[in-house]
């Protein structure tokens, strides 16, 4: 039986490598608006991303890093983005003020050994199960580090995203040990950080729709 996992491509920069993406089966296009990143995209590229991509039958994705609220919402209303990637203390603590309507995914650090951080409850409540999502990365999200598989077990019953280095030659590894919700991919498809690789885009998303686990 092939993967049901879905696909995002994460730090993705241009309409030309969305669409792309979204053709050749991503599910997902993470868009990511920490002025640090090299994979920053700024509000006007951004909402014509997401116009390319949901045209084309995909879900766009604000990544928030250390964002408020209030940023948060802007990015929101001005793109027409609804779901939202949380990473950074100052983002996390912005969850209770942001809509219901909008879909929350909460990124989780897992360390080199495979464990998780836990979540405090007062964010915890602010999830739905039914509707929202966790997303285990690595220590340092972006790097292409990827956490011990052998001794990760996932907090609590939500479905849940696997980041953190994974490339074509080892998404198939993930999959079969941990049968994710999704992957989420961004260096390891890159030639350079923001410049993504349209053979490798095609190679990775290749390996996880044809994985037979």
């Amino acid at each position: 039986m092939k993967t049901d996992t879905l696909i995002k491509v994460c730090g993705i920069r241009f309409i030309e490598s969305a669409i792309y993406a979204v053709s050749e089966g991503a599910d997902f296009i993470g868009l990511v608006f920490h002025p640090n990143s090299k994979r920053f995209v700024d509000i006007a590229s951004a909402k014509k991303i997401t116009e390319a991509v949901s045209f084309n039958g995909g879900i766009p994705v604000a990544v928030v890093v250390d964002h408020k609220a209030s940023d948060i919402k802007k990015i929101c209303r001005k793109t027409g983005i609804n779901h939202v990637q949380f990473h950074g203390k100052n983002a996390i603590e912005a969850l209770p003020e942001i809509p219901e309507d909008i879909i929350k995914i909460l990124s989780v650090k897992v360390s080199d050994k495979g464990i998780p951080e836990s979540i405090p409850s007062d964010i915890l409540k602010c999830l739905d199960p039914h509707k929202d999502y966790l997303l285990y990365d690595g220590q340092n999200p972006g790097s292409g580090v990827r956490f011990d598989l052998d001794f990760f077990c996932p907090l609590l019953d939500f479905r849940y995203f696997v980041a953190g280095g994974l490339n074509p030659f080892n998404v198939a590894e993930v999959l079969k040990a941990l049968k994710p919700y999704a992957v989420d991919v961004s260096s390891g498809v890159e030639t350079e950080p923001g410049v993504k690789d349209p053979l490798k885009i095609k190679e990775f998303i290749q390996q996880v729709k044809h994985f037979k686990g």
